[in-house]
């Protein structure tokens, strides 16, 4: 527990130093990060579904209507030992992000539908992650962790990483 806690501090320190680092933009005597106008993630996801491991990919878009709330659409596969088992999730919703310097958390809040062998089924999903910014048009997604809920009365856990790309100003 000792070991957990100070990786942790070790974390939260190092993201501090990070976000000294961030450029910054002037607008209206203000200094704040720019905020992309749309913002397209591809990478890995891992889906625990019904005690199993699924592993897959992940895309999303996120088009900002200003510096803290964007609207995402959003398609996760998973590929599944047995061809029938394999998942498919689609969807979409608000993205709350809070963009000071480098270090970028955000929060979702998506609802579609999941689709699973021949199965269909209503998905809402809850989570947020940490984007990492490496330059003005790319970004790492750390982690995005999310809890996702189906009406196949499955409660899940969903973890992804990748890549962000940034496009536009807003």
């Amino acid at each position: 527990m000792r070991q957990f806690a100070f990786s942790m501090a070790v974390l939260l320190l190092a993201a501090g130093s990070v976000n000294a680092q961030s450029p910054t933009v002037m607008s209206g005597g203000d200094s704040h990060s720019a905020t992309p106008g749309v913002e397209v993630f591809g990478g890995y996801s891992y889906l625990r579904l019904y005690s199993v491991d699924n592993h897959g990919g992940i895309g999303a878009v996120t088009v900002n209507a200003n510096n803290w709330l964007g609207f995402t659409g959003e398609v996760s596969g998973y590929a599944a030992e047995d061809d029938f088992d394999n998942n498919v999730l689609v969807v979409g919703g608000p993205k709350f992000t809070y963009r000071r310097g480098a270090v970028t958390p955000f929060v979702h809040v998506l609802a579609g539908g999941a689709f699973g062998g021949s199965d269909a089924a209503g998905a809402l999903i809850l989570g947020g992650g940490i984007d990492a910014k490496i330059s003005k048009r790319v970004a790492i997604r750390i982690i995005q962790a999310d809890y996702v809920a189906t009406t196949f009365r499955s409660n899940n856990a969903r973890f992804s990483a990748g890549i962000v790309f940034r496009f536009g100003e807003r």
